[in-house]
């Protein structure tokens, strides 16, 4: 068998990229962040609280700034996978974001304007899908996002059996 897929290195793509990526590498959400920035919005919400009582109106000027901290600290972690996703973007070369990979028999070549890589079956250590994507890893940091819209829509499915038949486990559904 023999398939060819198109993608393009975009920001939906590499979001999706960075997020398995997190998934692969710190289990499905680490909480601590979260849990942290709760306590710390908690006892500053309490220091406000109890500086207005005790009557220090200075106090709200510091408290607020504190929290707009904390809001924009948790914003952050929540949209940490497509601000890594934008910068990412930013710094990839133009040439590097539109490819081409043939998958055949014996392994994969992955095509640029400038580069050619060629990696056999055995390299892909975890596999993974989503609504949108193939993904296939070759450690937990380094991997490549196939564009599912970059197959003919009846090749999907064979594709994914081929996947699961090479590397010798089936592919994972990922959100």
């Amino acid at each position: 068998m023999r398939f060819v897929n198109q993608t393009v290195y975009d920001r939906a793509a590499l979001t999706v990229y960075f997020r398995v990526r997190r998934t692969l590498l710190h289990g499905k959400r680490r909480v601590v962040p979260y849990i942290l920035l709760g306590v710390l919005a908690a006892a500053e919400f309490f220091t406000l609280v109890m500086s207005l009582l005790a009557g220090e109106p200075g106090q709200l000027v510091r408290s607020t700034v504190f929290m707009a901290v904390v809001v924009a600290l948790f914003f952050c972690i929540l949209m940490q996978d497509a601000l890594q996703a934008r910068f990412t973007l930013n710094k990839l070369d133009p040439a590097m974001r539109d490819y081409e990979t043939v998958f055949d028999e014996d392994g994969f070549v992955v095509s640029t304007e400038e580069t050619e890589m060629q990696c056999g079956y055995d390299c892909i250590r975890y596999s993974y899908e989503t609504q949108d994507y193939f993904l296939f890893f070759i450690s937990k940091e380094k991997g490549k996002i196939f564009a599912k819209k970059g197959f003919d829509a009846e090749e999907i499915d064979a594709f994914r059996a081929f996947i699961a038949e090479k590397t010798g486990s089936p592919v994972e559904y990922s959100l």
